[in-house]
């Protein structure tokens, strides 16, 4: 999939907040989670998402999504991490 083609699918599902983000290398946030889903195509290096305790790396070309009040941890790769970000509101 390109940036493109995933931008469009964000739209489509809904996602009203599409972002570039860059992280660089040493980035970690502790243990949080949002109020919103969340949906991200990495284009450059790798983040790292612990959830329950499973680590999970992301790598470029792949895509992660976090379902709303997901806890996680995330962290970038040596290199830092590229990604497009997709936020979709929760439903009340």
């Amino acid at each position: 999939m390109d940036i493109s083609a995933f931008e469009a699918s964000l739209l489509a599902d809904d996602y009203t907040t599409v972002a570039h983000i860059h992280r660089a290398a040493g980035y970690s946030l502790d243990e949080h989670a949002h109020p919103f889903d969340a949906c991200a195509f990495i284009t450059e290096g790798a983040i790292m998402l612990t959830i329950n305790g499973c680590a999970h790396t992301s790598q470029a070309g792949e895509i992660f999504q976090l379902a709303t009040g997901t806890s996680h941890v995330e962290s970038a790769a040596p290199d830092g991490v590229h990604y497009l970000f997709g936020r979709r509101e929760a439903l009340a």
